[in-house]
């Protein structure tokens, strides 16, 4: 339960409902929640998650987005070398994922809407 963000929650959750792409960034000092905000706001429901290393080389970086991408349900594939490789894999698992939000993904709930696929360049049929 998250007390005095109420008016974060709306926000994030208000992204869903939009027509168009949207990026939203939540920065702040180390260990004041951020992430505790999105999983708490979306009920853990999510088809893929992912947060970076602190000063980690690109390397790390790469090795932990695939581990992140393989948690999520994706065969297990080489490390990208670059982002725009790590995003393809992304796409890829995001199409392959139900598209349904009511569904669940290795017995978990997710948060996979057919708009972020259609966003994405994928069609939903």
């Amino acid at each position: 339960m998250i007390i005095g963000r109420e008016k974060e929650q709306r926000e994030l959750i208000g992204l869903l409902d939009k027509e168009e792409p949207q990026f939203c960034a939540v920065y702040g000092r180390r260990r004041v929640g951020k992430t505790y905000l999105i999983r708490e706001t979306f009920n853990y429901q999510f088809c893929f998650q992912h947060t970076g290393i602190a000063n980690g080389t690109l390397r790390q970086q790469l090795t932990a987005f695939r581990n992140s991408l393989v948690a999520a349900g994706m065969a297990k594939c080489a490390i990208p070398k670059t982002w725009i490789d790590a995003f393809e894999l992304l796409k890829q698992l995001i199409k392959n994922a139900p598209a349904s939000m009511d569904g669940h993904a290795q017995g978990k709930p997710y948060r996979c809407p057919g708009k972020l696929l259609e966003r994405m360049g994928y069609g939903t049929t």
